[in-house]
């Protein structure tokens, strides 16, 4: 799963991590990694809304990840932020 920002996003680089030490800027999406199979339903009625994510970012290491830096999500919930009450 893909998410794109409204505005970009950018990460620090790790100083002694070989694999996230290097900085990125102006990310515009950033792919999910949503290790726990079961989340896939739970999380499938949010698909197109805005949402708030809670995860550890990393680098990309295969040529499965499609994006620079990913997200191993713990939390995805629907956001409150820009909508009207």
């Amino acid at each position: 799963m893909d998410s794109s920002f409204s505005n970009p996003a950018c990460t620090n680089g790790k100083n002694g991590d070989d694999i996230n030490s290097q900085a990125e800027s102006d990310l515009q999406e950033m792919q999910l990694d949503i290790v726990n199979h079961g989340d896939w339903k739970r999380y499938a009625p949010l698909l197109g809304k805005r949402l708030q994510v809670k995860g550890t970012l990393y680098h990309a290491q295969t040529a499965l990840d499609r994006t620079p830096v990913l997200l191993t999500v713990q939390l995805i919930k629907a956001s409150t932020v820009g909508s009207k009450k």
